[in-house]
């Protein structure tokens, strides 16, 4: 699927094509995020500045959604912020 679609996959489709990123950094209530136009994807621009393991990563996403961090708001399980993958 990942050559049929064009997809690309260091191992299984070197080939394929790379998502072209935009980026745009922004200022929205005094939070700086950076928003991905390309996957309209949001994050938090700063991070928070500690190392932590998952359970408290957890429990800081769950902070910055019930701040409505730069106006995102947080739906029953829908979440507007999420931890990047690994």
């Amino acid at each position: 699927m990942l050559a049929e679609k064009g997809y690309y996959d260091s191992a299984k489709n070197p080939n394929g094509n790379r998502i072209k990123h935009q980026y745009e950094s922004k200022t929205i209530n005094n939070d700086k995020i950076l928003v991905d136009h390309a996957t309209d994807l949001t994050w938090q621009q700063s991070g928070s500045g500690d190392d932590m393991e998952y359970d408290k990563a957890e429990e800081y996403i769950r902070g910055l959604n019930q701040q409505e961090l730069a106006g995102f708001i947080a739906i029953g399980a829908y979440r507007s912020l999420r931890k990047p993958c690994p």
